[in-house]
């Protein structure tokens, strides 16, 4: 036998074949993207409170690119750390409120909230403090996906919910990986009877149909991610 070690890189190897072809690349730096928005996505979505879980009813079903000025009625104090931030999110984000128009008119800003007719009877107002600038009063949104049925940013959610999808993907393989190590060893070092009960057992296992197994499992367990984890990597070992 030769002692040759053996490279994952050596001419003609998978690896390489992956690594010399475009498209092949081209998955991987998409999956690679993926992962690190997911992981940093606090970091780049515009809405960055906790589950981008803003809303704002009068903002609702519109469409990608849609804009609208926020009026910041009372801005957050509480300072997040960053691995809790990058983790959850802000805890407290600034109390904001979409305006169609606004104007100041001596220590005071008006404003008329989006949605509402323009009349002088619709129009609310805050107190300006001493030299207090309108701009740190007003921001502009861009809402680049557009908005769902409550108002909140569908690009946020799209972001913060992708990290649920890859985190089901790595930790049920895992799961599914680690049970099917453990009982094809046991199969393997043992044999005979043993080996006879874990084929049988794969083969009830198969003639459940998965998303019957995985709902099974997940009303056994309860609600929550930790338990979809556990049921999807129960039922592909």
């Amino acid at each position: 036998m030769s002692s040759k070690g053996i490279s994952l890189l050596k001419k003609g190897s998978a690896l390489q074949k992956v690594f010399t072809n475009f498209w092949g690349v081209l998955s991987l730096s998409v999956i690679l993207l993926s992962i690190i928005i997911s992981v940093f996505a606090y970091l780049f979505v515009p809405d960055s409170s906790n589950n981008a879980n803003t809303m704002h009813l009068s903002v609702h079903s519109n469409s990608p690119g849609f804009s609208v000025d926020h009026i910041i009625l009372k801005k957050s104090k509480k300072k997040t750390n960053l691995l809790d931030f990058l983790m959850n999110g802000e805890a407290v984000s600034d109390e904001t409120i979409p305006v169609s128009n606004f104007f100041t008119k001596g220590k005071r800003l008006y404003y008329l909230e989006y949605g509402l007719l323009d009349r002088n009877d619709f129009y609310k107002y805050v107190d300006l403090n001493v030299n207090e600038d309108i701009n740190d009063l007003i921001t502009k949104k861009t809402y680049y996906l557009g908005t769902d049925k409550y108002g909140r940013d569908i690009l946020s959610r799209l972001i913060i919910g992708s990290r649920v999808s890859i985190s089901i993907g790595f930790v049920s393989v895992i799961i599914s990986l680690i049970v099917g190590l453990f009982f094809g060893g046991i199969a393997g070092y043992y044999g005979g009877k043993i080996d006879a009960f874990v084929v049988w057992l794969i083969n009830v296992m198969w003639s459940i149909p998965t998303l019957l197994l995985v709902i099974a499992v997940t009303l056994a367990l309860g609600k929550g991610f930790w338990q979809v984890f556990i049921a999807v990597g129960l039922t592909m070992w």
